[in-house]
């Protein structure tokens, strides 16, 4: 498995700078699963019109460099709201109709993990300068990275470990990235979604 997510990426930005390299060029993939659309949503000048373009153009490259893959979208988690995420995952259901691709609803499965509380599958990313100075000593230091793009040290946690101290810091709950807890809900479904699939091209194969 390969994962090429990164963070702040976008589907126009992934075609122009990254998809040469990580993508064209790589040996055949059986599958690929693709989940754009929270970036796109923040960046985009005309979202209703340059993510479905944007789409279109990555899914014809992928059939282009990748004939034999299966080609899946993916709905995004919960994230912004139940009204704007709609908007986004609207268009993913749409666009995977039109280009005639199988859907992944993370979305449903998420929402679903979410109601133990809304804070259960979601990292903290918080300024290091924004966590009260008694508590600084308790945040590993490989939790602290040095080239956030959010400016200075930032802590980057992703578990609860540190909730029963910082809960009451604002915005330490802010943050709706997933946690490991939030991976397990994602890859649950990846894998559900994958191995009868698998086992199908296995039993075809002998």
């Amino acid at each position: 498995m390969i994962n090429r997510g990164e963070d702040g990426d976008t589907l126009d930005r992934f075609l122009a700078s990254r998809y040469d390299e990580y993508v064209a060029g790589q040996p055949p993939f059986d599958f690929i699963f693709t989940r754009y659309g929270l970036n796109d949503i923040h960046y985009a000048k005309d979202f209703k019109a340059e993510y479905p373009a944007n789409y279109k153009r990555l899914i014809s490259r992928l059939r282009a460099d990748h004939p034999r893959a299966e080609i899946v979208l993916e709905t995004v988690i919960p994230y912004y709201g139940e009204e704007r995420d709609k908007i986004i995952n609207e268009q993913v259901r749409a666009i995977a109709k039109r280009e005639q691709v199988p859907l992944l609803d993370q979305y449903a499965s998420y929402a679903a993990a979410l109601v133990n509380g809304p804070n259960m599958l979601s990292c903290h990313r918080l300024p290091l300068a924004e966590i009260p100075p008694k508590y600084r000593t308790l945040v590993p230091p490989e939790a602290i990275r040095e080239d956030s793009p959010m400016g200075g040290d930032v802590v980057y946690i992703l578990d609860n470990l540190l909730d029963v101290h910082l809960a009451k810091v604002p915005g330490w709950f802010k943050d709706r990235h997933p946690n490991q807890a939030g991976y397990q809900v994602i890859g649950a479904q990846l894998a559900k979604y994958l191995a009868p699939r698998i086992r199908k091209r296995i039993n075809a194969a002998n």
